[in-house]
């Protein structure tokens, strides 16, 4: 600091000001907070089994993925028309197929009970569905 404040000049004074952390930084720190340690010993960020899981069943590309508002699940929607529930336990289970729609599935949306699923396509259909029955019980 001695440099520092001879570089300043005489009867100057050096105010040292801590830097605000960025977004990501925040982020970054809020997220190794929730680290946790599963029965192997590897850390997590999530209840995942793995950090990367194939999923395998559609039959074409998937345009929409979202979680359950718990994490038990998420729901994909794909250019095949379907959407799929897939467990986050295990092995990533497909457990319902929901079908209905007459073109891709492009948005999902779950309800924040994480009871009901909304869907939209480009069939002009906007659609609730009951997730665990796997039954439609709404169409505009």
């Amino acid at each position: 600091m001695g440099d520092a404040a001879a570089k300043v000049g005489a009867g100057t004074q050096l105010v040292v000001v801590k830097r605000q952390k960025t977004l990501a930084e925040e982020y970054k720190a809020s997220a190794m907070s929730m680290v946790r340690v599963d029965a192997n010993g590897v850390r997590r960020l999530s209840s995942l089994a793995a950090p990367i899981m194939l999923c395998e069943g559609h039959a074409s590309e998937i345009f929409a993925m979202k979680f359950s508002p718990d994490g038990s699940c998420f729901a994909t929607g794909s250019m095949d028309k379907q959407i799929f529930l897939w467990s986050t336990k295990d092995d990533c289970r497909n457990f319902s197929v929901l079908k209905g729609h007459k073109n891709a599935v492009l948005d999902l949306h779950w309800t924040s009970d994480g009871d009901y699923l909304c869907s939209a396509s480009p069939d002009k259909t906007f659609r609730v569905w009951d997730a665990w029955q796997g039954v439609q019980v709404k169409k505009w």
